[in-house]
């Protein structure tokens, strides 16, 4: 499936191309993939996307559209979650703690955030 307009195309994963309004071309490939229905948020939509890039081992794809993402739906703490897993899955740890402590602060009971981010924490070697 290929989504094409004559402005300023970003390729976010094999085939699909994203231009100048971001929002509206994530919802047409989300919904033209079956990833979209009109009972969801936006942001449910690209967190099961970006969920199903992530169990076919396509991380660096699955980011691409976190971050697309984000940039429609800032405040989402579903997608900064989603994101910090990622980030840690490709050894990015400071990056993937960020992310969670803004999911945090974004929704303080956000119980799947905390968890990650207590993990996180765990693994992550002691400052000195």
């Amino acid at each position: 499936m290929q989504t094409q307009r004559r402005d300023n195309p970003k390729t976010i994963s094999q085939g699909d191309t994203v231009t100048g309004d971001a929002a509206t071309d994530i919802a047409e490939i989300l919904a033209s993939l079956g990833f979209a229905d009109s009972s969801e948020q936006p942001a449910d939509s690209y967190c099961r996307w970006s969920a199903t890039l992530y169990s076919e081992g396509r991380t660096g794809d699955a980011e691409r559209i976190l971050r697309l993402a984000l940039e429609c739906d800032i405040d989402s703490p579903g997608l900064r979650n989603n994101l910090s897993v990622i980030l840690w899955t490709q050894g990015r740890a400071s990056e993937a703690r960020d992310q969670a402590e803004i999911a945090l602060r974004l929704d303080p009971g956000f119980a799947d955030a905390q968890m990650n981010l207590n993990s996180m924490r765990m693994r992550m070697p002691k400052a000195a």
